[in-house]
Order: structure tokens, then sequence, then C-alpha cells
């Protein structure tokens, strides 16, 4: 949450006067990085660590009094934040963070005070959006045309609740999906267009994508509006592509396509195990029987709930790793005590795409690609409001390194015992130890970390900073009455405030819940309602989800 934190904060009351600015953005960059997640955003629990008058009112802080204040109390003892420092169970806040905390209190601490918005930014209409949308098909080679698709950010640019450096986390988070998603060798990034950078471009065929993957995408796309003054512009578009929706919104897309269905029908990821093996010529049984695979055990991984262990094959594009994971560990599933015969309930796969980076299935017990793993069998630790583990976005926000080290607890055994229920020799060969497996996971990361840099994505430094992971966790908060106007193109929020307070439609679906000053609404909702609150305010109908028009003639081959 660094990126948010821009700036210094406003010395709006003499208790604030008393402490310095760079205390107070050192402190209040503390507070939101390891408490907003729950005490952050539009609709926080308790308290706001954006407004920190709301901790005086919930008496978590006392002001001039670190050691009188709850906030200190519970750090300290490490019962916040919630999860353990970065998701590290049991971890603590740094101590030399906590000091900062404690000064901050002692010297009175702001008795009011917000993050100010660091730039004003010119507000962007969606007709300069369709506009930069024509010139770039205008200019574009005719047969190239039918594989260009859009991407919008226009709706974060014009919210104030989004900060001028998180707009580029967006462009990030972006590159590093569509690539994610591609079977092609090589690494593209989208090309950015119009009125600062806020359109980006694909190509279908740099991800091997096709017509039927676009529409598939759209399909379920809530935010499509057919405005009656931008008909002309729209039918432009649909003319020089072929599609019916100009653009999607970079937000939404990387909430949707990273988690499934999207996520498995764009990779056309197939439906069972031994069907994922032979589209990457990974040959399991006979790997394991000539010992060509390589197998590592663990007690506990930063996932699994039980011992687990990690099998690993090459293949034409890279690495292949299974996890064999376990409900308990119960004699039929202690790899401990027999870790050739491996009874597993299920498994998360983690292979290569051709352009290095990876891609992720989970299977039940009987090889069936599922959505999401049980939590009685693994639970995603990094976040702890939402601990399912789900294909694609779960494992991307995990694995922000490629593969993430562990240490070799079983080979220690197998060769320090005289004898055992299996075949020693065969076992020992199969797993080879940690200097092996520090070999692999190094060759992998390595591979990994290229391919990541050519999307233009930093390396994050730790799972709270991956970029997809993080913004779609905000795209799912509950919206801000800024951001539903934004939403609608709408410039100033009061306008929208003002529609829905007279709109008894409005207000009888629930969307007065946006008015007053902590107003808001739930995603779900409204995505559910943003067609209905569209026609009510006379903004334009909503798209159809089926194909229609030229989009029903354009097909991209294989």
């Amino acid at each position: 949450m660094a990126l948010l934190l821009i700036g210094l904060f406003l010395l709006a009351s003499k208790g604030f006067g008393q402490t310095s600015p760079d205390l107070n953005s050192k402190a209040l960059t503390i507070l939101q990085e390891n408490c907003g997640g729950c005490h952050g955003g539009p609709d926080p629990y308790s308290f706001d660590v954006r407004d920190p008058a709301s901790l005086l009112a919930a008496r978590v802080i006392q002001s001039g009094n670190a050691s009188g204040s709850e906030l200190i109390r519970r750090l300290e003892a490490g019962i916040m934040p919630l999860g353990g420092y970065k998701g590290q169970r049991g971890a603590k806040l740094p101590a030399e963070d906590i000091q900062i905390l404690r000064q901050w209190i002692d010297a009175g601490g702001p008795e009011s005070a917000r993050l100010p918005r660091s730039v004003q930014r010119q507000f962007i209409s969606e007709s300069q959006v369709l506009a930069a949308i024509i010139r770039d098909l205008a200019s574009a080679p005719e047969a190239d045309r039918p594989y260009l698709r859009y991407y919008s950010l226009a709706n974060l640019w014009n919210s104030v609740d989004v900060e001028e450096s998180e707009l580029e986390l967006y462009r990030m988070a972006l590159s590093k999906l569509v690539n994610h998603l591609s079977w092609e060798k090589e690494i593209t990034q989208p090309r950015q267009l119009g009125f600062e950078n806020t359109v980006l471009r694909i190509d279908l065929r740099n991800y091997r994508w096709t017509a039927e993957t676009w529409r598939e995408i759209i399909a379920t796309y809530p935010y499509g509006l057919e405005r009656s003054d931008l008909l002309e512009n729209i039918h432009r578009v649909q003319a020089l592509s072929g599609v019916s929706l100009p653009y999607i919104r970079v937000d939404w897309f990387i909430a949707n396509a990273s988690t499934p269905p999207l996520y498995h029908t764009i990779l056309q990821l197939p439906g069972t195990l031994d069907e994922l093996e032979t589209l990457l010529e990974v040959h399991a049984t006979f790997d394991v029987e000539q010992n060509l695979a390589r197998r590592f055990g663990l007690r506990n991984s930063g996932v699994s709930r039980n011992n687990r262990a990690m099998e690993r094959h090459s293949t034409v594009y890279g690495a292949y790793w299974k996890s064999f994971d376990f409900a308990g560990n119960n004699p039929g599933q202690n790899i401990f005590r027999n870790p050739l015969d491996l009874r597993a309930d299920g498994g998360e796969i983690i292979f290569n795409l051709p352009n290095g980076l990876q891609a992720y299935f989970i299977a039940d017990r009987q090889g069936k690609r599922i959505d999401a793993a049980p939590v009685n069998i693994v639970r995603d630790r990094t976040n702890p409001d939402d601990p399912v583990v789900r294909t694609g976005r779960s494992c991307i926000g995990c694995h922000v390194r490629g593969m993430n080290v562990f240490r070799d607890e079983i080979s220690g055994t197998l060769r320090a015992r005289p004898q055992a229920l299996f075949n020693l020799d065969r076992a020992e060969a199969l797993y080879p130890g940690q200097q092996e497996l520090d070999r692999l996971l190094e060759l992998d990361n390595t591979r990994f970390s290229r391919a990541l840099g050519r999307t233009g994505s930093r390396t994050p430094g730790g799972t709270d900073d991956e970029p997809i992971s993080h913004l779609a966790r905000k795209y799912e908060s509950t919206l801000t009455v800024s951001q539903a106007a934004a939403d609608l193109f709408i410039e100033n929020p009061k306008e929208l405030e003002k529609l829905i307070e007279q709109s008894t439609p409005l207000q009888i679906q629930g969307f007065d819940q946006l008015l007053g000053p902590k107003g808001g609404i739930k995603r779900d909702s409204w995505e559910q309602g943003f067609g209905l609150v569209a026609r009510e305010l006379g903004i334009g109908e909503f798209f159809s989800p089926t194909p229609r028009r030229q989009d029903i003639l354009v097909t991209v081959p294989q």
C-alpha cells in the first residue's frame, strides 16, 4: 500500500501540529500498510486508518499516551496485524515500526487528518476514450483490425479514490495478467494510447486468444453501455473492428480474468489432470518409475494444513510442479511413513507457460479440475478475509517470485532409517534432498524472473505488493459514491447523489445506500444493478452480452 501514500499530511489541528510531518507520514504509512486491509477503504471495520481521528473515536489510541493505547498493546502482544506481519502467522510488527507509532502517539498524534488527493486530474469523457480507439483502429492495417481489443483506465483516472501512482500499478497488473494467460512464446505488453495513456490495446494473436475467447470475456461484462449521444462513435468502432463492445475496464478484467471461470476459459485448460499432463507432454508415471521425477517432502507448507509432497517434472516449456495434499496425517496419508505410495486428497499444479511465466491448476482426488481447493486441506494465508485458494489469483498472489523456497524434510529421514515399510533405495533415488531442490528452485525462479521483467512489472517485495491480487481485492471491496460516479462518467459525485435522491425506483432497489458521508455499496450489488442505474438516469442502454452485429461474423483462426 505504500504506493498510495504520497505527500505530506495536512496540519489540521493543534494535536497534529505538535507532530512533525515526517513522523506523521511514517506512522500513517505503517498503519495503512499493515491495518488497511480490515481498517481501511470505503467500508472499514471499527475505524479507518486513513482517518486517524477515527482511531481516537474508537478509543484504540490515547493521544499523548502510547503505553495506555489499545493499539500499542495489541501490536506488542502480536494480536495484530491479523494473520501476522505480512501474512506470516505469529510474526509481530517490527519493533522499529512499533517504536515509530509510540513516538507518534506520545507526540500528540493527529486530532484530525486525512490523506489529501495529491493531484487534481482533468476529467476524461467516454467520447475521448472512443476517439482514441477510433484513431488507433483507423491507423492500423485493415487486416489487423479484427484482432485488436481495448481496455480503459478512464473510470480509475476520474475517481478521487485512486492515486496517480496507483494508475501505473493497474497498467503493470494488466500486462502481467494477459501474459499469465498466454500460450505464446513472446511476452507482449499492452500498447498505451489516448489521453494520459488511459487506453490500452492488445492484439489477440500475441496471446493466442481468438475472437471466441474475447466473446467469452465480454459475455459477463456488466459495464457496457450504449449512450445515445455516443452511438456514432460506437458504431464507428464496430465498423472498423467488427466487435460489439468497444472496450472493457482494466479493473474489472484484473479481478475477473484472474479467477475461474474466465481464468480456465482464457487459458483453455482441460478438465482433468491427465489431460493437462498430456498437453504439457509430462509422463508422470514413467518419470517416477525411471527416477526422472524429483520429489520433496515437508511437514508444513505456506498453504497446506498437513504434511505435503512436491513432485517436479521437466516439460517442453520448463517445469511442472505437482503437490500431493492431504486432509490429515493418518497412517495412510503420512508421507514420512510411506513416501512412495501417495494417496492424496487433491493437488495444486504449477507449470511454466511458453513465455516463462507460470500457470496454475487445482485437482481433486480423482484428478478432476476444480475452481478452488477445500479449506480443510489448503488455505490462502495471504488473504485472511477470504482464505479459499482459487486457481489463478491466489497462486499468482502467493508465488510472487515463481516457486516459493522451502526446506525438504524427508530425505534426511530416509538416509537415517535402517529399515522401512517401502523400498528405501527407490525412495532415496526419488527424493534427492535439499541441494538438488535448491538447484531446481534457482533454475525455475530465474526463468520466471526474466519473464516477469519483460512484462514491465517489478518483482514484488512480498505478497502484499503483488499487483494483480492487491488490485483485485480492491475492486471487490465496497464502492464509494465517487467511484460509482466515475463508473458512469459522471464528473461530480454530487450529481449522482442528486439523481438517486430524485429516483424512487433506485431507492426501492437499495441504491440510496450510496447517499450520505459514509455511503457505499457492495461490488456485486453495483454490478447487478449497473444497467438499471444507467437506464433510470437516462445515461444509456446496456449492451447485450450475447454476440451480435459484426461480432458474430468475425473469427480469428487458430
